[in-house]
């Protein structure tokens, strides 16, 4: 916020800070022409069937959460929940009741979210992957129980027919063809440039 920048000024002894923009005289005679196009790329059904998925993953934690009152920021629809909302929400709720009971619910969700967002814009293969690092490294007994339901095997099973059932997410590293397979903004950018 304003108290790091005001840090920063002053430690770095700046004097003068100026803003501007692409249309300042200044900066103008700088800035070449250039054309934009923007391009709306369409998610495959895949991410829509997987997308579904996570919100009947989603809802019932998300819901139990609702039930305590936990914050307002949680109350909008989970659709487009941030993981960095989850996280405010939940060292409010930490700051505010001291309570940690809770605490696996957050988490579980922020981890969900965040996959959530990732398959949404990174496309399966890295969903696939973090949703493996979250399997391994479980915290709290929530996820591990809603690892065993029905509804989580699903969501494997559909990330892993997706992502191609040959491929190994589980401590492997991401090349940079994995991050363009079955990612319609990468498929996209490369068709669009080459």
């Amino acid at each position: 916020g304003i108290k790091e920048i005001q840090n920063v000024v002053t430690t770095l002894r700046i004097s003068q800070i100026e803003v501007r923009t692409e249309d300042d005289p200044v900066v103008k005679q700088y800035i070449h022409n250039r054309e934009e196009e923007n391009i709306i790329v369409k998610q495959p059904d895949a991410i829509k069937i997987l997308d579904s998925k996570f919100s009947e993953l989603v809802v019932p934690i998300l819901e139990r959460l609702r039930e305590e009152n936990v914050s307002p920021q949680l109350q909008y629809n989970s659709a487009n929940l941030k993981p960095f909302t989850v996280l405010t929400a939940w060292k409010e709720y930490k700051e505010k009741t001291g309570d940690h009971r809770l605490d696996g619910h957050f988490d579980t969700l922020r981890g969900l979210t965040n996959i959530r967002q990732l398959l949404k814009e990174h496309g399966v293969i890295v969903a696939k992957t973090k949703l493996s690092e979250l399997m391994q490294t479980a915290k709290f007994d929530l996820l591990r129980k809603l690892m065993q339901k029905p509804i989580f095997q699903s969501l494997l099973q559909e990330l892993s027919r997706a992502a191609n059932s040959n491929y190994d997410a589980v401590g492997s590293q991401l090349s940079p063809e994995d991050l363009t397979f079955n990612n319609p903004k990468y498929s996209k950018l490369v068709e669009v440039l080459i």
